[in-house]
């Protein structure tokens, strides 16, 4: 396997387009009432592997590009010479725009640390509620959730939205709302199974990328839907915990959160913390009153899921399976300046031709006629 700008480039190309799919069937009616939720998880991973895992294997197929590509390798190798007194050097579009891209990142990673450090800090210094009632029923759902943690509660009147925040030392932040108990009981619930399937961690994971990737808007957006998937997965494994009349008691509790929120729109906490409303976004909330009042979560969609799973799991098969690269006529200098020219030769075919060294290794291939600079190789006909 090899790694080339060209691959890196298709990658990401692949990457953006499963951006795009998360967005478009999230938006469906259609999608989340016929199918899981697990879908756009997947489609999810799909996103991180291609970042990650990004290669070239050796049957791949070379796709050539005769006039994006090339237009855009001639931007990004344009060279500037830049002289102050003594010190001149030189640096190409692509150069430049990949330390400026760094330096953004650093600067934007900088100070969300901080911010997440500094909001982190004031919790896990600020006193714990001292009612009773709130830790019984905390201990009640943790007991339904399996989740065997020692977790601190805070109420504090700055706080807008229920929200967990931390892995290692838990903090369960609450607004001063008036909750019932079956209210607090959901709102405890979806808490708990944001720490319990690792949401946090996956929240600073796509966090570091939207960090890396600041100049594409479309991260952000990948941000955004993320974070609604998890909100859609805790509500799903909810559902399975509650009875109908308990779930109408925990979108009650939903209802006073948003009003809340509504009233005080700042949320700080959004970058340290999973909370109850990520967003107040009317689309996503109508979704998750919908799939939850409609029973969707508990329907057998599993037929229908593993059929479309299966056909994204070929998509992405699909995306290694060709690299984009710009089309032009190269000489052999630019793969080998001391090499003599009769170690070379090529071998015409019907369609085209192919440039091989002395050990038969293929170094380019080529459509239509053998140009010009190449007569001087040896030419052999294919048999």
């Amino acid at each position: 396997m090899a790694l080339t700008g060209y691959t890196v480039f298709t990658s990401f190309i692949w990457f953006n387009f499963f951006i795009l799919l998360i967005i478009f069937l999230r938006n469906q009616g259609v999608f989340y009432r016929n199918f899981s939720i697990y879908i756009l998880i997947l489609l999810v991973v799909f996103c991180l592997l291609k970042l990650v895992m990004v290669a070239e294997l050796p049957f791949i197929m070379v796709i050539h590009s005769t006039d994006i590509m090339p237009m855009l390798q001639s931007v990004f190798e344009y060279t500037f010479f830049i002289d102050f007194g003594n010190v001149s050097f030189s640096i190409s579009v692509g150069t430049g725009l990949i330390i400026f891209s760094l330096l953004g990142s650093m600067v934007i990673a900088c100070k969300q640390f901080l911010r997440c450090m500094k909001f982190y800090k004031v919790f896990l210094f600020l006193p714990p509620t001292f009612d009773e009632n709130i830790y019984e029923i905390l201990y009640f759902v943790q007991n339904m959730t399996g989740v065997d943690k020692k977790i601190k509660v805070v109420v504090h009147r700055e706080i807008n939205t229920p929200a967990i925040v931390g892995h290692f030392k838990p903090i369960i932040v609450l607004p001063m709302l008036e909750f019932t108990d079956e209210e607090l009981t959901g709102v405890f619930i979806h808490e708990l199974m944001h720490y319990k399937y690792n949401h946090i961690i996956i929240k600073f994971v796509i966090k570091f990328i939207e960090v890396l990737f600041w100049w594409n808007p479309l991260v952000h957006i990948f941000s955004k839907e993320v974070n609604n998937v998890l909100e859609f997965h805790a509500d799903k494994k909810l559902s399975a915990l509650l009875n109908r009349t308990e779930q109408e008691h925990y979108l009650r509790g939903i209802i006073k959160v948003i009003e809340n929120s509504e009233n005080n729109d700042k949320n700080e906490l959004k970058s340290v913390s999973i909370g109850l409303i990520e967003q107040n976004n009317d689309s996503v909330t109508k979704q998750r009153f919908i799939m939850i009042l409609e029973d969707i979560y508990s329907k057998n969609q599993r037929v229908k899921s593993l059929f479309l799973g299966f056909v994204l799991l070929l998509l992405f098969i699909f995306s290694y399976m060709f690299v984009i690269q710009p089309y032009s006529d190269v000489n052999i200098e630019s793969y080998n300046d001391n090499a003599p020219m009769m170690d070379y030769y090529i071998i015409k075919g019907k369609d085209g031709y192919a440039l091989y060294d002395s050990a038969g290794n293929e170094i380019l291939t080529g459509d239509g006629e053998i140009p010009d600079n190449y007569k001087c190789f040896e030419v052999k006909e294919e048999n």
